[in-house]
């Protein structure tokens, strides 16, 4: 399946204390046909954003806020400052990954793309729009009709 994200950004020059710019960039993020994750057929999706790191693994940089029973979330504008989400490197690989939000606290993976903020200040257009896969689909490849 199928499975699209639009994440558009803008980034703005904000005067801090002591008159020291600092960038910040806004997320705005749009999913579609999530796959269904619950029991009733729905899933309670939110994204959480992580950066690599110099080692090879990822830091968790944000996380958004769960929507309900919706497998077409949209989310509401966050912001993440640049030294948070990629240290200042705008080629920096960063990991969004799509969960079904669990009671319990095991969340289930829906999907997951990299992409870079390079990447991201392309958009919005075709530049943006991704396919969010589970890394286990990923591993079958695709299906045969």
């Amino acid at each position: 399946m199928l499975l699209l994200v639009v994440v558009m950004l803008e980034a703005m020059l904000k005067v801090r204390m002591f008159l020291a710019l600092r960038l910040i960039y806004f997320f705005y993020a749009r999913f579609r046909k999530l796959d269904r994750k619950d029991f009733f057929g729905s899933s309670d999706p939110f994204l959480q954003f992580s950066r690599s790191t110099e080692h090879g693994g990822f830091v968790v940089v944000h996380r958004t806020e769960v929507i309900k029973n919706n497998l077409n979330p949209s989310w509401k504008r966050f912001s993440v400052p640049v030294l948070t989400l990629c240290n200042g490197d705008e080629d920096r690989n960063l990991k969004v990954e799509c969960f079904d939000h669990n009671v319990n606290g095991s969340h289930s993976l829906i999907g997951e793309f990299y992409v870079t903020v390079r990447q991201l200040k392309a958009g919005p257009g075709e530049r943006t729009v991704f396919d969010v896969i589970s890394p286990k689909k990923k591993a079958v490849g695709p299906t045969k009709k």
